[in-house]
């Protein structure tokens, strides 16, 4: 079937394209003078931008390639990029990285998380 081939490049060019995005837009900051430090992935830096702009692209030729209307399919689609973007604020948050200091606002996410496993 062709889901299978499409979905594991579009996982595959969604994560190139959120780093090629993340290091355009962080290029004078982080790479300029160090250029190595662009596949040093584990150092962190995807953006989700970039993740949806190359399936964007990924998905437009697959489906003219194949003849699935683009609209029907991206239909099917959509609930999985919301559901990408709710993990990666999750993630940003647990590790601390959206304001690079603790969340000290008493109805944050951390708050709430804190106050749900209290409860156990």
């Amino acid at each position: 079937m062709y889901y299978y081939d499409y979905f594991f490049a579009l996982l595959l060019l969604g994560i190139i394209g959120a780093r090629i995005w993340y290091v355009i837009f962080m290029w004078n900051e982080l790479y300029a003078t160090n250029p190595m430090e662009i596949f040093a992935v584990w150092h962190g830096g995807l953006a989700i931008q970039g993740g949806i702009f190359a399936g964007l692209i990924y998905s437009a030729y697959f489906f003219k390639k194949h003849e699935i209307p683009f609209l029907v399919a991206g239909d099917a689609i959509m609930p999985g990029v919301l559901i990408a973007q709710a993990l990666g604020r999750w993630g940003n948050s647990l590790r601390i990285c959206i304001l690079k200091m603790p969340i000290i606002i008493r109805h944050s996410f951390m708050s709430q998380w804190a106050m749900l496993l209290s409860f156990w």
